[in-house]
């Protein structure tokens, strides 16, 4: 009688409040490697209050089924981010699901950890199990166009197979609107269509008017917009939670690392040991592991850690990484290392997979002098000693490569609209790239929100935008590109609107391109400028000539 009770309580408070079980649902993957080779891999998990059960489900159909009952605890996964380990009463082994946002790994979370309390009914609502806008709409498949049921739920946009919740229990997809790398916008290809870039891959729906789409990416903009704040609220919510000993050994154990990071990079003062003795400064030399010497000034024994044990009696932290050829110094030549898993596999057919860095023939043959890697894809750019610039690896999204629509795989290949534009600098991700001449003119290549083009190109094409500011550097990744001058503190921003562009407290508010704002120490000094800038997905670090760094973006880590 109890259980009954507490089962018609349920379906009454549900009833009251208009919500549907089926919207308690997220999109993922079971394992690391399915997250990171196979995106087609997707599974669903949905969590039904009315049944009292966990479900993981793929392609409508249960795979697996747990009880309420059953659930110990669960734990946002220390090693892997934006995943949750649920461990079971039975001993079974611990499921563990791959979420596509840090949001949608604390929401499920609140809602396990609430199971003990009996308040899961109290917070599955506020999580949202309610719908904020619903359209039937036509999806793109391989093979033609099928009718689908969208359904907006506060971050989720769930795709059914149609209105009938009897004959559509469960979502066939889910899009989170809190990915990094969400893009919704009106489809250049077809008609009346919204194009919504998530999970690596282009999903189009198609609309009865023009109007619908408009108020539809809209609508979903607002929602992004207002769901990214209630998340970092939400995060900050939980650190104030912590008590102050938790905190003080979180930050305790972030200082520790900021100061061995910090010791590393005594690799700076490096000098040339031909100039030693000219100031009176104190030389020393360091007998590395793999036969080199490197020359070092001004350091103590305490600052030299994780440098070798040439006569010092150092503790090494840490695996040191062995090169089949020892480096020479004095002697360095335009040599080109690599390790991993070969992208495509004929770049390197006899060590597809490497765990030990060796000399690729061909790269070292090109006399390379920078080279820039897509820090969330597959593949790499270089730029020779006579200002020509090479890509090679694979690419998912077409033109990221710069080789045209039908180039997703290539072995080193010279980039032949650039030939001639003595670029200085290059960067990509695995969406795009840009490329800086000695001019001050930029190019740019790929989707057309990171590259600021009003469309997406497969070849590179000039940043008009970008003439006449004096452009010298460049760092870009899938979120936002970066372009900056090394004689003064300007940088300016472009790419999808977030607070990694630095646009906070100015009239570009809101843009997706404009300057870097810096504080008025910064802007007021004399002799400084910017010397680097690295960009992540959500933040952007930029290092100054006087020593100092500023970030913008996401301070969550």
């Amino acid at each position: 009688f109890s259980q009954l009770y507490t089962r018609l309580r349920i379906l009454l408070y549900m009833s009251s409040a208009n919500s549907d079980t089926r919207l308690l649902s997220w999109g993922g993957f079971l394992s690391s490697n399915d997250a990171k080779a196979e995106k087609e891999n997707r599974w669903i998990l949905s969590i039904n209050i009315v049944s009292r059960e966990i479900v993981v489900i793929q392609h409508e159909q249960q795979h697996a089924r747990y009880p309420f009952d059953a659930v110990l605890c669960c734990f946002a996964n220390l090693k892997h981010e934006n995943a949750v380990m649920i461990f079971w009463k039975n001993a079974k082994p611990p499921l563990q699901f791959f979420f596509d946002s840090a949001s949608d790994r604390d929401s499920v979370q609140q809602i396990l950890e609430s199971i003990p309390k009996k308040a899961y009914e109290r917070t599955a609502t506020a999580i949202g199990c309610a719908a904020e806008f619903h359209t039937m709409c036509e999806k793109k498949g391989k093979m033609k166009w099928t009718a689908r049921h969208l359904i907006l739920c506060k971050s989720r946009i769930l795709v059914f197979r149609d209105r009938d919740a009897k004959g559509s229990a469960f979502p066939l997809q889910m899009i989170s609107l809190l990915e990094p790398n969400l893009q919704i916008s009106v489809s250049q290809q077809y008609p009346k269509t919204v194009d919504i870039y998530a999970q690596e891959k282009h999903t189009f729906f198609k609309l009865k008017t023009s109007n619908e789409v408009k108020e539809f990416i809209s609508r979903m903009s607002a929602t992004r917009e207002r769901m990214t704040h209630e998340a970092h609220a939400f995060a900050k919510l939980q650190m104030m939670k912590l008590s102050e000993s938790k905190r003080n050994m979180m930050q305790k154990s972030m200082s520790a690392r900021q100061d061995y990071v910090s010791r590393r990079e005594i690799s700076s003062r490096r000098f040339n040991p031909n100039d030693a003795g000219a100031n009176g400064d104190s030389v020393r030399k360091i007998m590395l592991a793999n036969g080199s010497t490197v020359s070092f000034k001004g350091l103590d024994n305490s600052s030299m850690t994780d440098l070798g044990s040439g006569g010092l009696n150092l503790k090494r932290k840490g695996k040191q990484i062995k090169f089949d050829k020892a480096f020479k110094p004095q002697k360095h030549k335009a040599d080109v290392f690599l390790w991993g898993t070969a992208r495509p596999p004929r770049l390197f057919p006899q060590q597809a997979a490497t765990s030990v860095p060796f000399r690729h023939d061909d790269l070292s043959k090109k006399r390379f002098v920078l080279i820039a890697t897509a820090k969330d894809g597959t593949h790499a750019m270089g730029m020779t000693d006579n200002d020509w610039s090479f890509v090679w690896g694979e690419c998912n999204f077409t033109g990221a490569l710069g080789l045209g629509a039908k180039t997703k795989s290539t072995l080193p290949f010279l980039m032949k609209a650039l030939r001639k534009q003595n670029v200085v600098q290059v960067a990509c991700s695995a969406r795009h790239g840009v490329a800086v001449t000695v001019t001050s003119k930029a190019f740019g290549w790929g989707a057309k929100t990171l590259t600021g083009l009003d469309y997406d190109t497969q070849d590179p094409q000039p940043l008009a935008f970008l003439d006449n500011l004096g452009v010298l550097g460049v760092d870009c990744c899938g979120t936002h590109t970066a372009a900056y001058s090394m004689l003064n503190c300007d940088v300016y921003t472009f790419g999808m609107h977030g607070p990694w562009l630095g646009h906070a407290g100015s009239d570009q508010q809101g843009k997706t391109f404009g300057k870097v704002v810096f504080p008025q120490e910064v802007t007021g000094a004399d002799k400084v400028a910017v010397a680097k800038v690295c960009t992540a997905q959500q933040y952007t670090l930029y290092l100054l000539s006087n020593g100092h760094v500023y970030t913008t973006g996401v301070n969550e880590h």
